[in-house]
């Protein structure tokens, strides 16, 4: 691509991959073909603002995993969920579970931001690497 084509997509998407990833980023806009830019632009990303606020809100149904894109952990958490509530005759088993579906919970909450930055990165660059310059 062209420095301004390069300037222009990373001014669109530089805030929505991981910083320490804008270098590989970088090089992958300057390997790709000059045409793929108008496709390029256009490309979906998940916003970092709606996956916390899931997490937040309907972390419980496990939709923040789901909109990550991780189904199995979306899962899980709803698994984890049904059943200390189902196991509630036993108070024991259902409060350590209780207790892992509040961690899990936590821990989401401050990690989704990053993780939809890497999908985010992940798929930019997926598409990069299917639109570069010809050897």
């Amino acid at each position: 691509m062209t420095p301004n084509r390069i300037a222009v997509a990373m001014e669109k998407y530089q805030k929505h991959i991981p910083q320490d990833c804008i270098p590989m980023f970088l090089k992958h806009l300057q390997e790709a073909k000059n045409d793929c830019l108008d496709a390029f632009m256009y490309i979906p990303i998940k916003s970092k603002t709606a996956a916390i606020l899931f997490s937040i809100f309907l972390g419980g149904l496990g939709v923040d995993r789901f909109y990550v894109g991780e189904v199995a952990a979306g899962l899980i958490k709803i698994g984890i969920n049904i059943l200390s509530n189902i196991l509630s005759v036993l108070p024991v088993v259902s409060l350590l579970l209780r207790i892992v579906y509040l961690i899990i919970s936590i821990v989401d909450i401050f990690s989704v931001y990053k993780r939809v930055k890497e999908q985010n990165y992940r798929k930019l660059t997926h598409f990069l690497s299917r639109h570069r310059k010809s050897c």
